[in-house]
């Protein structure tokens, strides 16, 4: 079978948007809030000071985090075995997409909402001119979906973050999905699972 790009759930990408049209934080004393993606099954606690715009976590260091859940339905089985390593081609992709990868990336165990997940960091600069940043990878696989998270951090921000970034991934909880239809189709870079047949 060939492998074909898949549009991710629902507000995958963007799967707090039912909430995040209100940015955590944003008062004199920020508190967290809790935002929970009913189409794709998960919740987590914006760190205070943090805001979620559009579906994307930003902190006030501009470290970015982004969400993509993939249905494996369908997916090949050799693939799917492989699971987490056999994606890991494809997170390389998405950094260089986006960034310049200017090392080869650590990979470390780690945990999400409880299951044990696979941490991918790689080493980026977005320009030739900048310190080094870094883009971590948190995949997971639950029931049938697989979920992954990325956090971009420009120089210097992942030391200043580090203690939202251990309270984001402490708060995630995986909850049960519930489908809504009606939600737009995610953009930019989208991972694939080989073997699911394309959903427009």
């Amino acid at each position: 079978m060939h492998a074909t790009t898949v549009r991710r759930l629902p507000a995958v990408a963007a799967g707090v948007a039912v909430l995040a049209l209100a940015a955590c934080g944003g008062t004199p004393a920020p508190v967290a809030q809790t935002y929970t993606s009913a189409a794709s099954g998960y919740s987590y606690v914006c760190p205070p000071g943090w805001k979620v715009i559009r579906g994307e976590v930003r902190s006030s260091n501009d470290s970015l985090v982004t969400i993509q859940v993939l249905d494996l339905t369908d997916a090949r089985e050799d693939w799917e075995k492989g699971l987490p390593d056999s994606i890991t081609p494809q997170l390389e992709q998405w950094s260089n997409y986006y960034f310049r990868v200017v090392e080869k990336g650590t990979r470390t165990d780690a945990t999400l909402g409880g299951e044990p997940a696979m941490q991918l960091v790689h080493p980026v600069r977005i320009r030739p001119s900048d310190g080094p940043g870094q883009v971590l990878y948190r995949v997971a696989r639950h029931l049938s979906k697989l979920y992954v998270v990325r956090v971009s951090m420009p120089a210097g921000a992942a030391d200043r973050d580090a203690a939202g970034l251990v309270a984001f991934f402490n708060s995630w909880k995986f909850v049960e999905p519930k489908p809504a239809p009606g939600d737009e189709p995610p953009t930019g870079f989208v991972l694939t699972v080989p073997g699911r047949p394309f959903t427009p």
